[in-house]
């Protein structure tokens, strides 16, 4: 074999195994936690409690700043546990609707190894029974996530949704 198709030869293997050893893709943690942000959201419109609360974790808060409703100055609490916000609000809503979406779109994420935080700009549509139109909300919500060996859980929540004039129709709590 001559020096040049030894050369040749080698240079030719090398390009091979170059293309052929090529390292499995990382996964982008960001979109991972991103992903997680809209499977939430995106179970609302399936009215699926389950779904919703199966992308938190136990233990979890939500940080509620301003009461959602009219009515629930007196009873508001700023600090909820995480699921059991959801698994009581949720059937309620999905009870008294006829549909409701949450959409996220994505505004900013910083993620590290075992921990990310999701911005969304939240866009709520809620269409009530005898409503003659949708009742349209927009505010910021932010997502605090948790890796587990489930992959990325929600952690805590946190948004800026100003109180509405709907009354939940609840007496206040004495």
């Amino acid at each position: 074999m001559t020096v040049s198709r030894f050369l040749a030869s080698t240079t030719l293997l090398a390009g091979l195994l170059a293309t052929a050893i090529v390292p499995a893709a990382t996964p982008d943690p960001r979109k991972e936690a991103e992903a997680v942000v809209q499977a939430f959201n995106a179970a609302f419109a399936k009215k699926d409690v389950e779904a919703v609360v199966s992308h938190v974790i136990p233990g979890g808060v939500k940080f509620d700043l301003k009461p959602a409703h009219a009515d629930q100055g007196a009873d508001h609490k700023i600090v909820q546990e995480l699921q059991e916000h959801w698994y009581g609000v949720a059937p309620v809503l999905f009870g008294a609707v006829q549909s409701y979406t949450r959409k996220a779109e994505i505004i900013d994420t910083h993620a590290g190894p075992d921990t990310a935080t999701v911005w969304a700009r939240m866009t709520t549509e809620m269409l009530a029974p005898k409503a003659p139109k949708a009742s349209v909300k927009t505010f910021t919500e932010v997502y605090f996530l948790v890796r587990t060996p489930q992959g990325w859980k929600i952690g805590a929540m946190m948004d800026d949704r100003a109180t509405d004039n709907l009354t939940t129709g609840m007496p206040p709590k004495k």
